[in-house]
């Protein structure tokens, strides 16, 4: 970030952070200034907003006029965070959040061992049949041991992503059995049905979020500093289009406006230093910390380019094109 500058720090409609928006900042350096400001979300003390992140107000301030969100570099620079609506100008949003990785564990689970009834009685809202004699005597579950079973539940470990939640415009009709976490897709088949109905059957829009999710897939892999550095455990995918623009009348291939915005780093962590570079698309063992992120992001372009072209049936993905 630069003081009284404006710094696209996450992503919005306005600002191409993660290579999803329309923007002339290049992808890479909005890598760049995430990595030098990771130091400084600790002090923010913020888990960055589903809304995704904009720019700051005018010099030396935050949008708005509130000091909130302000932050010193350790050179000595002034940082804004500032939340920006990824859904502006909209006049008939549709939002989906998906959460990527194979794994939504972070090494504090695994060394978490408190066993807690709370989660256990989560566990069995879910599924009653889930927990076994020896955790319905003890009245309690580990973190690590719930958040396995959750995913167990969706496809996070099979195809990198699962959807958490889809809102299709506003109305009702569409909305009918709106998608949440204990009543989204649950095989590979049943995720591209919820795409193609998040996407209201158009072509041009699937064809819209495949463009974009390559460009972030490039932007990712060309960058050299956050991104090798760095987990993403627990970070969404967010995506917007607006359904008045597909219900008024389809726009050429490539032409509709969409947003496909990188949110929710709270967990996100820098590897130890000396680590390999993470791959992002490495299978998971103890003591790695490769979290399955590009695997995600290639199962999601193979899905729309289904989508687009109209298919009904997953087959595992081609190598990455």
């Amino acid at each position: 970030g630069r003081s009284g500058a404006r710094t696209p720090v996450g992503a919005s409609s306005k600002s191409a952070a993660a290579g999803a928006s329309t923007s002339s900042v290049p992808v890479q350096s909005v890598l760049a200034q995430m990595s030098s400001t990771y130091d400084m979300l600790g002090q923010l003390g913020t888990q960055l907003s589903k809304t995704g992140l904009d720019t700051p107000g005018p010099e030396g301030s935050v949008a708005g006029g509130s000091e909130k969100g302000k932050a010193t570099a350790s050179d000595g620079r002034e940082t804004f965070i500032v939340l920006a609506d990824v859904t502006e100008g909209m006049e008939d949003a549709c939002v989906m959040d998906i959460k990527m990785g194979t794994r939504t564990f972070t090494d504090s689970d695994m060394r978490d061992t408190t066993a807690r009834p709370d989660l256990l009685a989560k566990m069995v809202s879910l599924d009653k049949s889930a927990p076994t004699e020896e955790e319905r005597a003890a009245g309690a579950v580990t973190k690590m041991r719930y958040l396995k079973f959750r995913e167990s539940l969706t496809t996070t470990a099979r195809l990198g992503f699962r959807i958490d939640a889809m809102k299709i415009g506003d109305d009702p009709n569409l909305n009918d059995t709106p998608l949440n976490f204990r009543r989204g897709p649950r095989d590979p088949t049943a995720v591209l049905r919820e795409l193609t109905r998040f996407v209201c059957n158009s072509r041009e829009v699937a064809h819209a979020f495949a463009s974009r999710l390559r460009e972030l897939r490039a932007a990712l892999e060309a960058d050299a500093t956050f991104f090798p550095t760095h987990t993403l455990i627990r970070s969404s995918l967010l995506f917007t289009y607006d359904h008045a623009v597909v219900a008024g009348g389809g726009r050429p291939a490539g032409n509709i406006a969409v947003g496909v915005h990188m949110i929710d780093f709270s967990s996100s962590k820098r590897v130890p230093p000396g680590s390999a570079p993470l791959t992002h698309r490495g299978q998971w063992t103890q003591g790695s910390a490769e979290d399955g992120y590009l695997h995600g992001v290639d199962n999601l372009i193979a899905m729309f380019d289904k989508v687009e072209r109209g298919e009904t049936s997953w087959e595992a993905a081609a190598p990455p094109s």
